[in-house]
């Protein structure tokens, strides 16, 4: 923020989800909140992506596009500056007014996976953070394909509500290729029988399926959903009665 301040780039401190925006921007050579719309569309089309909408459609979905190229492309010391960031948001998810929503639903796909994949992300439960999530879907222009890609990262196991979902997830679950089956995965465990949960020795057995993840945002093959997150001690997977 000093370097961006002094150097006349800004004049008010950024919040961490915009100034790792910035830090995008700046390895990429291209910032879409800076963008007129003839540009944006020109990039947009350049990438074989939809060039229709609002300037804030195209910001958001041209915005998704760079930071999979950047996170693809980028450095070693780079890419561990983006780790940086979204440690910094990660740690402070939970805590009110460091960071609002609008803020966090403005981060951008692998931005928002790498905060998900952080062993320290502070939330309360899982159904908060699909909460969040799911908002962040539906920011407009916002394409099914990257949701796709972060919804592997949500521990559906552990959210209690899947039997009747909002009306967001209802319509991102018409929508979206994977989201069933997430769901359907969930639902299967939490109608699984205490008693053989014991047997199993909590879910040693269970193998999650396997989801396409925006490229280098997660090192192990698969997401252990089934697992509660290291900061939420009251998260599990509930027992579902079959009747």
């Amino acid at each position: 923020n000093r370097w961006l301040i002094d150097s006349g780039r800004i004049k008010e401190p950024l919040s961490v989800p915009a100034a790792l925006a910035c830090l995008r921007a700046c390895v990429s050579g291209i910032n879409p909140w800076d963008m007129t719309v003839p540009m944006l569309r020109t990039e947009l089309q350049s990438r074989d992506l939809s060039s229709q909408g609002q300037k804030k459609e195209l910001q958001v979905r041209l915005a998704d596009a760079v930071s999979v190229e950047t996170q693809r492309n980028s450095c070693e010391d780079v890419g561990l500056a983006y780790k940086s960031f979204a440690k910094l948001i990660a740690c402070s998810f939970d805590l009110p007014h460091q960071h609002d929503l609008d803020s966090l639903c403005h981060l951008d796909a692998t931005s928002l996976s790498q905060v998900l994949c952080d062993d320290f992300l502070h939330v309360k439960t899982e159904d908060k953070l699909l909460e969040v999530v799911t908002k962040w879907a539906h920011c407009p222009g916002r394409m099914i394909e990257m949701v796709d890609k972060v919804m592997p990262l949500v521990r559906f196991p552990l959210i209690c509500s899947l039997t009747s979902p909002n009306p967001g997830l209802k319509t991102l679950l018409q929508a979206s290729s994977i989201l069933p089956a997430l769901v359907k995965e969930a639902l299967e465990l939490q109608l699984t029988p205490l008693n053989k949960r014991k047997r199993e020795k909590c879910w040693g057995t269970f193998t999650p399926q396997k989801f396409a993840l925006i490229e280098g945002v997660l090192k192990k093959s698969t997401v252990p959903r089934n697992k509660r997150r290291r900061l939420c001690y009251e998260d599990k997977v509930p027992c579902l009665d079959p009747a």
